[in-house]
């Protein structure tokens, strides 16, 4: 009996001294959840950051960089530790603040390499939003944050984050999204539109049409994958004094042809009658856009149906600005031609695109389009599609592969992301801009 009397002594010795460790382990964690910080660049979304809601107000004084490591694990990822660039306290919104709060933004270094939020369905050939994605935030050793006084040397942040809902883009504020239109044929469009200010004055409507891997039901895609974002900054929207921004979405992909599979022009497009169906109804039910000023672009794919459409309906279009374009020139009529020659066209495009060889596509139907005598006919033609940000560096002797340090060479893209030269607003022709340009072009009816 006594040797049960102290067994269970032991025993509840034992319970009583685990209960304490694990008060003691408690009282020395802060709990969260978060939310994934998403910014637009020119390689597509990004995770650049986390906001965490933790369950105690933070000092903020107490948050500096140094105190987090971060581990990235996706469909795509495993086991990869991002590099923390900064951290303070803000809003539920990222917004950083100089208070105590119950928000802390730790933001990361994003890359062409790091931090994508995109996955590559090659399947369904486009791109989408990663899964099973998660951020394991810990507070480095010997590191801690504080609390009302009291410091705290653990977290418990959730790791999993639905990319779907818990994210945070400022850069798609200023935009509607996921809004639909059904054509008379059936064909059913997502779209997202940005809407100036009103000023009592008719504004210009620009149109991007998107390339062949942001089909599909999520505007978010299109909008991001080329940085079209870049069209609500108050630099471009400054130099049309407030435009419409529209972005339809096709269902599939822009150069699919009546006949199933793809077309560069030897077959009709299948979204081409209801595209343009679209376009015109839209325009027709925003009365305060200026119908001389409709101007359409888009890259790859959407450069295909941006010809596709201005030779289609050479009147209707103020301008063009069809980047790395994919309508075969072999395909393209001198009658065809003949209706655009005098509409103002910018084209864009690398010498380096293995995608849509621009010795097929583009340069031929410019030569000709000049031989015609096109006088409104401007060309930005690079070398090759690289950096212009001064952020990434390319290995010296090989600018593809991204150098972990400084080098003499910027970093190299694939030489079809040309549209990265528009949505930075680097296209020249000598004094003239690209954007500038398009705000000045009207139609005449």
């Amino acid at each position: 009996m006594r040797v049960k009397k102290l067994f269970a002594g032991m025993i509840a010795f034992l319970m009583v001294l685990a209960t304490s460790s694990q008060l003691a382990f408690a009282s020395n964690v802060l709990t969260g959840t978060q939310k994934a910080y998403v910014e637009g660049d020119d390689w597509g979304a990004a995770v650049t950051g986390t906001v965490i809601h933790f369950n105690k107000r933070i000092d903020w004084r107490s948050v500096a960089k140094k105190d987090f490591s971060v581990v990235e694990n996706s469909q795509d990822v495993t086991d990869k530790s991002r590099k923390v660039i900064a951290a303070y306290t803000s809003d539920s919104y990222g917004r950083k603040v100089h208070y105590n709060s119950y928000y802390v933004t730790v933001r990361l270094y994003s890359s062409p390499r790091d931090g994508s939020a995109f996955h590559w369905n090659a399947t369904a050939f486009r791109n989408e939003w990663v899964k099973n994605y998660s951020l394991k935030v810990q507070l480095t050793s010997g590191n801690t944050l504080t609390s009302n006084g009291r410091r705290y040397s653990l977290l418990n942040v959730t790791p999993s984050i639905d990319m779907m809902t818990d994210r945070i883009i400022p850069q798609l504020d200023y935009w509607d999204l996921d809004l639909t239109y059904k054509a008379s044929d059936g064909t059913q469009y997502r779209y997202a539109q940005y809407v100036p200010k009103r000023d009592n004055k008719k504004n210009a409507l620009v149109i991007w049409l998107h390339g062949g891997g942001e089909g599909g039901t999520d505007t978010t895609i299109p909008l991001l994958a080329n940085k079209v974002t870049a069209y609500s900054s108050k630099k471009f929207q400054s130099y049309f004094k407030g435009a419409y921004i529209l972005v339809p979405q096709t269902p599939t992909f822009w150069m699919e042809s009546v006949n199933g599979g793809s077309t560069t022009g030897q077959t009709a497009a299948k979204f081409e009658k209801s595209l343009f169906e679209f376009i015109k109804k839209y325009v027709k039910n925003h009365k305060d856009i200026d119908p001389n000023r409709v101007i359409i672009g888009g890259c790859s794919n959407g450069g295909y149906m941006t010809m596709n459409l201005i030779m289609k309906h050479p009147k209707y279009f103020a301008a063009a600005y069809p980047i790395c374009e994919g309508y075969a020139d072999k395909y393209i009529t001198n009658k065809q031609l003949k209706k655009i020659v005098n509409m103002p066209i910018w084209f864009t495009y690398a010498k380096t695109d293995t995608t849509l060889d621009p010795k097929i596509y583009s340069e031929p139907t410019i030569k000709r389009l000049k031989k015609m005598g096109a006088g409104n006919i401007h060309v930005s033609a690079y070398k090759d599609v690289h950096d212009t940000t001064g952020r990434f560096y390319g290995v010296e002797g090989n600018p593809t592969v991204l150098s972990d340090t400084k080098t003499s060479v910027p970093y190299e893209y694939s030489g079809h992301w040309s549209w990265i030269y528009y949505d930075n607003n680097k296209n020249h022709e000598g004094w003239l801009n690209c954007w500038k340009w398009m705000s000045r072009q009207r139609a005449h009816h």
